[in-house]
């Protein structure tokens, strides 16, 4: 009869040398590769779904100011004044963050936020400077201009907007389709709205058109400054050159489909 300690004595011992056998370099290499190829195929798909989650909040804080911007308007008869997106620099007036007029006195909303594809410049200084954010959503547009009824006087200062364009570059930046700070989307053309249909780095800005419909595409507007005189207004609708392309479609008076 064997004994339970000789079945012991008889089992191989697991801390023998032949027992071991250590990776060759072929096999780690083969194991490196399979994690390479993996993260191939998973980093891209991870960056897309960075930039889709990116625009969707784009669209989502767009759509926010614009209701604000609707808001504003019921209250004081009309919209605020432009809003340059380094707003938070310094030297801005307060005619050039007509944003933050949305924030103070009256909270229509509790904060700015943030454009996740600023440009991060200023071109205001001519030579497109890099300066600290944060950078909130440009509002441009049509303006009022200075002087009789022309001029709709403001409790909180500066001029205002009678048509207004909200806009972040989105994931092509830094190429705009209007220049975010002196643009005047009223007569600048072409403008190409972001699509993610040839993926999602494809060209165009994410936008949002409010106000007066009847200036887009009047092309007499003054392009420096681009002011509405209702005094013109009747001379300007005859131009036959009248007319913005957006997305290769061409606007007069009317807005395009949004992009958000």
């Amino acid at each position: 009869m064997i004994d339970r300690a000789s079945k012991v004595r008889s089992l191989p011992n697991p801390v023998e040398k032949d027992s071991w056998r250590a990776f060759t370099l072929i096999e780690l290499l083969i194991v490196i590769a399979i994690i390479l190829i993996l993260i191939a195929i998973a980093l891209p798909n991870f960056l897309e779904a960075q930039i889709r989650a990116r625009v969707t909040k784009a669209k989502g804080e767009i759509r926010s100011l614009g209701i604000a911007l609707e808001s504003y308007r019921l209250d004081w008869k009309f919209y605020p004044g432009r809003s340059l997106p380094d707003y938070k620099t310094p030297f801005r007036t307060r005619a050039q963050v007509g944003l933050t007029w949305l924030t103070s006195p009256i909270k229509y909303m509790t904060g700015l936020p943030d454009d996740p594809f600023a440009l991060g410049i200023d071109a205001h200084d001519g030579g497109g400077t890099e300066v600290p954010g944060p950078f909130s959503y440009s509002l441009t547009g049509v303006d009022t201009i200075y002087g009789g009824d022309q001029q709709l006087s403001h409790p909180h200062g500066g001029g205002t907007l009678r048509m207004w364009f909200l806009m972040s570059a989105g994931p092509d930046r830094p190429r705009t389709h209007v220049n975010p700070y002196t643009g005047c989307p009223a007569c600048c053309t072409p403008i190409s709205s972001y699509s993610p249909t040839n993926g999602t780095n494809s060209i165009g800005d994410i936008f949002l058109f409010g106000g007066e419909r009847v200036w887009v595409g009047l092309t007499d507007l003054p392009v420096s400054d681009c002011v509405g005189r209702r005094d013109r207004l009747h001379i300007w609708k005859q131009n036959p050159g009248n007319g913005v392309q957006i997305d290769g479609r061409t606007y007069v008076s009317t807005f395009p489909p949004s992009s958000i």
